[in-house]
């Protein structure tokens, strides 16, 4: 995969199979195991309990990639995303034949001196695990397709606000700051006391981190007053005056926003909201973060 955010989703997605060889043998150990204390280790009743957790496992595994895929990707900016509905299907079906391939393995050695015991018409196997693993690639697929044409429709990476337009600046950092579930970090300028009656907005769950390079008197004292009130989410910084030359916000460290103006000056001038690139701005802001000085 290779576009926005891809890195981070496949992070996510490798966190989702680091454990399928053990995940499968422990599914059926349990199933057997309960079946074995009922009498009826030795029966059609516990290959097809076996077969039914590790589809079901699948199941579940193919909804949580698509869950992931619509975390991650949601608000990203990306160019062409007729390209990168292809790209998420190949990488969904790769690994779902990864967990069906592990799941597979655990049924038949699991199940295997039962099946060698008994014969049934009826009584599934490896073929069976493997033809439902299709079906649900299919059902994940027409997932990303819908996905794919929300992503589409919401490709609006630029906001553009005339000088005098100061509501519509207040309503735009109102949804960028509600939007964040995670985190805040944020380059500027200079804030101004009146960003943080902004970030009251934020929700609890949201550390919120700052860096600019001055703040006066009354900044100072709305930083303080804001986290005695909402338990220390804040954290403050400054760097060297006058080595900010652009303004940034990272949502949840998936979505970077350059900035033409600071907040406190939106809709009073002239300025632009546009979608930024995520790595370089994370890594400008650590950089900026390391070599700065609490306030």
């Amino acid at each position: 995969m290779n576009f926005e955010r891809s890195d981070i989703l496949q992070q996510k997605l490798d966190d989702l199979s680091a454990n399928d060889s053990t995940l499968f043998w422990s599914l059926q150990q349990k199933v057997l195991g309960e079946m074995s204390a009922r009498g009826m280790a030795f029966s059609t009743s516990s290959v097809s309990l076996v077969f039914q957790a590790m589809r079901d496992e699948i199941t579940q595994r193919a909804q949580k990639i698509v869950s992931e895929i619509s975390r991650v990707l949601d608000g990203a900016s990306i160019a062409d995303v007729d390209d990168v509905a292809p790209q998420l299907k190949a990488e969904l079906s790769r690994r779902l034949d990864a967990t069906a391939q592990a799941g597979s393995t655990a049924f038949e050695k699991g199940t295997e001196s039962i099946r060698r015991r008994l014969t049934h018409p009826n009584m599934p196997t490896r073929t069976s695990l493997m033809q439902h693993t299709e079906a649900v690639k299919q059902s994940s697929f027409a997932q990303i397709d819908l996905f794919c044409r929300k992503l589409q429709q919401n490709q609006t990476p630029r906001l553009f606000l005339h000088a005098g337009e100061v509501f519509s600046g207040n309503r735009a950092a109102r949804a960028i700051f509600s939007s964040a579930a995670q985190s805040l970090d944020i380059i500027d300028t200079y804030f101004g006391p009146a960003v943080f009656d902004t970030l009251e907005l934020t929700a609890d769950t949201v550390r919120i981190r700052l860096i600019s390079d001055k703040a006066n008197a009354a900044t100072r004292t709305a930083f303080c007053l804001f986290n005695q009130q909402y338990r220390n989410r804040v954290e403050f910084r400054l760097c060297t005056p006058k080595s900010i030359h652009d303004r940034f916000i990272i949502v949840d460290r998936l979505r970077a926003l350059h900035i033409g103006h600071s907040i406190k000056d939106w809709g009073k001038s002239d300025t632009l909201i546009d979608q930024a690139d995520l790595a370089l701005t994370q890594k400008r802001f650590n950089d900026l973060w390391q070599n700065s000085n609490p306030v």
